[in-house]
């Protein structure tokens, strides 16, 4: 068994968002992201895996595959299917999340 505190020791950084990978094997991805108010994640996907998004501390914008924008808070869990474009943004306050995924990425060529 294992056991993880992912509210322990958070980091931030002025110049960007931090992103820690908290478990990482093969059937398994948890990455814990720390975002300063107004800080953003470009638009991206995952192209290996579904993302699962749980909400821990702040609000934040969270795009959809259309790129609109809905504000999401705590305790709220979002999903990305694979390949599906999204972009996040902080807002008046410190947004910390994990991120959910299946497996390890697959090679890009």
């Amino acid at each position: 068994m294992k056991s993880f505190d992912i509210l322990n020791d958070l980091k931030f950084n002025e110049g960007h968002p931090v992103a820690e990978s908290i478990l990482a094997d093969k059937d398994t991805r948890l990455i814990r992201f720390s975002l300063l108010p107004g800080q953003h994640i470009k638009e991206h996907s995952s192209p290996s895996s579904p993302v699962y998004i749980i909400i821990l501390r702040g609000r934040g914008l969270f795009s959809d595959e259309r790129g609109d924008m809905k504000e999401y808070g705590v305790s709220t869990c979002i999903q990305y299917d694979r390949d599906e474009n999204h972009s996040i943004q902080a807002l008046n306050e410190e947004l910390v999340f994990l991120a959910l995924l299946k497996g390890t990425p697959r090679k890009m060529v």
